[in-house]
């Protein structure tokens, strides 16, 4: 009988041949797959005027410092799995706003393990706006938005999300069915 040759790689072939891929090509360079998704509930809030309300982060931030960005944050525990709960929260600790939350406008990832969801609604007291996490806001419309430099924002995804939002009739469409006064 004549000896067969085996299929197999060495042990250390092997240490060799994972080597020489890429971490591309192992499928680490996108995603870590050793840490749970963060999930991020983000809020497109509007004003009285119909403009969206944009937070700059602090200079001093670790991540992202002075970036705009719809104001949000991660889901805690004493969220309960609940985007609503952990939206409303983070926007009082952020702005000391209190919101409604009209409906779910998309998803997107945003950076390795992390998952966004926007919200789209009202800001229900404008008045009381106090920056303790942000360094500025501004009121802006949809195309002021779309108009923005990329490296000012936080994620290139925001221009999608408010795209999203023209696309499907914009503020004053989605608040409008939702609240019929709302821009009288």
């Amino acid at each position: 009988m004549g000896t067969r040759k085996s299929n197999r790689i060495s042990t250390k072939n092997k240490k060799i041949f994972r080597k020489a891929r890429s971490k591309k090509q192992r499928g680490g360079m996108y995603k870590n797959t050793s840490r749970p998704i963060t999930h991020i509930a983000c809020g497109v809030m509007y004003n009285n005027e119909g403009k969206i309300l944009m937070g700059k982060r602090k200079a001093n931030n670790p991540n992202y410092p002075n970036k705009w960005e719809f104001p949000g944050g991660k889901m805690e525990e004493g969220d309960s799995g609940n985007f609503f709960t952990c939206l409303e929260r983070e926007w009082k600790e952020e702005l000391n706003l209190s919101i409604d939350i009209k409906r779910f406008l998309c998803s997107s990832h945003c950076g390795r393990n992390k998952k966004c969801y926007f919200y789209v609604g009202k800001i229900l007291n404008e008045d009381e706006l106090e920056l303790k996490e942000v360094s500025e806001v501004k009121y802006l419309t949809e195309n002021e938005i779309l108009e923005l430099d990329d490296h000012l924002l936080l994620d290139k995804n925001d221009k999608l999300v408010i795209q999203k939002l023209i696309n499907e009739g914009g503020v004053k469409r989605i608040l409008y069915l939702e609240d019929f006064n709302y821009f009288k």
